[in-house]
């Protein structure tokens, strides 16, 4: 009982902690560290995460755990792969011996490896990746270990996605400050309202394919519009000076046109003959 509050008590701090980090990339290092730390019989640890189709090593304790993960994402077999996509746990006693995963086997035990513990770390319904523990001993990971393993993937996956959604919610406040502040500049730069500077900026950003984040950033730095053809297709009008912009989106009346040939003088007009007539 006093070993499972004690496991419960290091778990929970464990989540703070990864929750106080300042960047996702020491949260996944973090992870990786604790594990080893938390799962008896432990010695090296790798997290994969999935992008689409595929898995990537993001962190991990050892070139050995990195190597042993590289050798499931290209031969697309083993327990990471396996829990990435059809269970929660999936444990190796014996990799030379294995007949799920022959080939990624032989190259594990090739590298020293014996046992291999993978646990999947999701949140809800978001896969965050899954996380591998690896031993140079066979039948290194009882049911206590497992157990534990489990317990400490649910726990680092809840916390990681807090984390991360936490980091999106703030880059998307960031990004429509940004782009609210971009669309002022070009209202100001350019003669234009409001909604046609969004326009102009989403404009941009298909064309050159820059994400509209990033336009706005651009345009907030320079305090105009990039690459001036660019910005001249955008606002259909030929290449011009940003005064020029402005004038054709805000036209003053022209001048009335001088007169031509030659000056009446002016004054009343004399009424006598002329000499000669």
């Amino acid at each position: 009982m006093e070993q499972g509050v004690e496991a419960a008590v290091r778990l929970a701090r464990i989540s703070r902690e990864l929750l106080t980090l300042p960047n996702d990339e020491d949260a996944v290092r973090l992870i990786v560290g604790k594990a080893v730390e938390a799962v008896d019989s432990a010695e090296h640890a790798v997290i994969s995460e999935r992008n689409g189709k595929r898995l990537k090593a993001s962190a991990s304790t050892s070139g050995i755990a990195e190597a042993c993960d590289e050798l499931q994402h290209r031969q697309g077999e083993g327990p990471c792969v396996e829990v990435a996509w059809n269970t929660e746990v999936a444990l190796v006693s014996d990799a030379a011996a294995d007949t799920r995963w022959p080939a990624w086997g032989r190259r594990v035990a090739e590298l020293g490896m014996a046992s291999v513990l993978a646990i999947r770390l999701a949140a809800g319904t978001e896969m965050v990746g899954s996380l591998a523990l690896y031993s140079t001993a066979r039948d290194a990971f009882d049911a206590s270990s497992i157990s534990m393993a489990f317990s400490f993937g649910t726990h680092a996956a809840v916390a990681l996605s807090a984390r991360r959604q936490q980091t999106r919610f703030v880059s998307a406040v960031e990004a429509r400050h940004t782009i609210g502040v971009a669309q002022g500049v070009l209202m100001v730069r350019y003669g234009l309202s409001q909604d046609r500077a969004f326009a102009l900026l989403r404009r941009y950003s298909n064309i050159t394919n820059i994400k509209l984040r990033d336009v706005a950033r651009q345009v907030v730095d320079t305090g105009e519009l990039p690459h001036s053809r660019v910005a001249a297709r955008c606002l259909d009008i030929p290449e011009a000076r940003p005064t020029e912009r402005v004038r054709r989106a805000s036209p003053v009346p022209a001048a009335p046109p001088v007169p031509r040939g030659p000056q009446v003088p002016s004054g009343p007009r004399s009424t006598e003959p002329a000499q000669g007539a």
